[in-house]
């Protein structure tokens, strides 16, 4: 679970309306370090194709999930990391947010 400013959000959630997009092939969300909310949300997706402008990502986000469960930051990348079973490894796509966090407190 994600908590942004005090809400609670669940990965799973913004996962399956950013898949609901065409050009969406997979997608993993996961929380980053946010100065202002604590975390936010980012999204690490495989495209379909050519990679959709994220302005028109969010847009189609936006018609399923309240406005705090819009991811603020996309990234596109060729794998998500999976493990044996084939569940994503969200703390391997997480890390190299979070890999300062003792600097920061």
């Amino acid at each position: 679970m994600i908590v942004s400013g005090g809400y609670n959000i669940y990965p799973k959630e913004v996962e399956d309306a950013l898949v609901g997009h065409a050009q969406v092939a997979e997608a993993v969300v996961v929380g980053v370090q946010s100065e202002k909310w604590g975390e936010e949300v980012a999204a690490f997706i495989v495209a379909r194709g050519t990679p959709p402008e994220i302005a028109a990502l969010i847009e189609h986000c936006r018609a399923s999930l309240a406005g705090y469960k819009l991811p603020k930051q996309v990234h596109f990348i060729d794998e998500i990391p999976k493990s044996a079973v084939g569940k994503p490894r969200r703390r391997a796509v997480r890390e190299p947010f979070w890999a300062d966090r003792d600097r920061r407190i």
